[in-house]
């Protein structure tokens, strides 16, 4: 019986340090070939062995939004979470322009090409999830699969935008947001006091958030940057320094964003950011392979709200669709050496059976 209990026992801390060890969180600054650094967060950093998926944060929060739900993914993913340009430790730059959505998915990019050389699934909430929308779009080839996270496609968004009364009031920050440093002066006073208050209402808000966010807000430059994102992608008419939405309002995003791979959507219907059922109105006609999963009762942080059922969401969709083939840059190179050779040799045959032809020709 002792030596019973002795065995369940050690068995039980082995468990224990293999947990601990599969989830522990890593963080690096990943130096990227177009001169940014993203400060990262890892869990099995270097696991070739594991799926990769790349996780998008939203505004205002970096990686953090992603803790509870790596917590619950750590033991069969390799989990990649950068905190996204301008946003706690990656690179600040100056100018508006340098937030272009281009830009930000150029940095997504670059991520991908430095950590690995096999498709990844990427998973991005909000303004991550915009920035995973566009990248779908232009670079499906890197992807085995994409989950959008209460972050609206971005062409149904601007519609609304142009469009819609309803869409236009809730989305008024946005217009508070494009006055610069107005904005910055009003969420930031009194060390963001004001501006935290509306998180505090939330169940899943901790003493520990607040403390992760406000230590990277109050980094020099940090959150005028995250509101560059907006000022770069967002086009609204203006007037005696007063902004509003119209038919005219436009966005940096391209025309139509239409997405080729897997794509499986989650959305709560208690998002007060965007006017639901109209935001995923249409949405089939931007995406060929397209799963939406909505929860009554849940808000805009899913992350938060439900991390258990988010992971379960991801576990599910990783395992019907691992076997997607994105583009393998190894196999490719590999590929196109083989075609130069082959193509050098045919050409080096023909020309010695030229030049044979060209001797007997003159001996004739």
């Amino acid at each position: 019986m002792n030596n019973c209990l002795t065995i369940a026992t050690i068995l039980t801390f082995l468990t224990l340090i293999c947990t601990t060890t599969t989830t522990q969180i890593t963080s690096r600054d990943v130096l990227l070939s177009n001169g940014n650094t993203l400060n990262t967060q890892f869990i099995n950093d270097g696991d070739a062995t594991k799926e990769t998926l790349i996780l998008l944060h939203g505004w205002p929060e970096g990686s953090v939004t992603w803790q509870t739900v790596a917590a619950e993914l750590g033991d069969s993913y390799r989990l990649v979470m950068p905190n996204l340009r301008g946003y706690n430790g990656s690179k600040i730059y100056p100018l508006v322009e340098d937030y272009h959505i281009k830009e930000l998915v150029v940095d997504v990019v670059e991520l991908v090409n430095e950590i690995t050389q096999r498709g990844v699934f990427l998973v991005g909430h909000d303004w991550g999830g915009v920035v995973a929308w566009v990248f779908a779009h232009q670079h499906p080839g890197l992807l085995k699969g994409l989950m959008i996270i209460d972050a609206p496609h971005p062409n149904i968004f601007i519609n609304l935008l142009q469009n819609n009364a309803h869409q236009q009031y809730i989305s008024s920050y946005i217009l508070f947001i494009l006055k610069g440093e107005t904005a910055e002066h009003e969420f930031s006073k009194n060390n963001f006091a004001d501006f935290i208050e509306g998180f505090r209402k939330d169940s899943w808000w901790s003493d520990e958030l607040e403390s992760n966010y406000l230590s990277a807000w109050m980094q020099e430059g940090e959150f005028l940057a995250t509101m560059n994102w907006y000022r770069a992608n967002i086009i609204t008419d203006h007037k005696n320094g007063t902004y509003y939405f119209s038919e005219n309002t436009t966005s940096t995003f391209p025309e139509k964003v239409t997405v080729k791979i897997p794509v499986k959507v989650l959305w709560g219907e208690n998002d007060t950011a965007f006017l639901y059922p109209n935001i995923l109105d249409g949405l089939d006609n931007y995406v060929k392979d397209l799963t939406v999963k909505t929860y009554p009762g849940q808000g805009h942080f899913l992350t938060h709200e439900i991390p258990d059922v988010v992971a379960q969401s991801i576990r599910d969709f990783v395992k019907e669709h691992k076997g997607y083939r994105g583009i393998n840059t190894g196999t490719v190179v590999v590929v196109l050496v083989i075609v130069l050779v082959v193509s050098v040799g045919i050409g080096v045959v023909a020309y010695r059976k030229y030049n044979m032809y060209n001797i007997v020709e003159s001996v004739w």
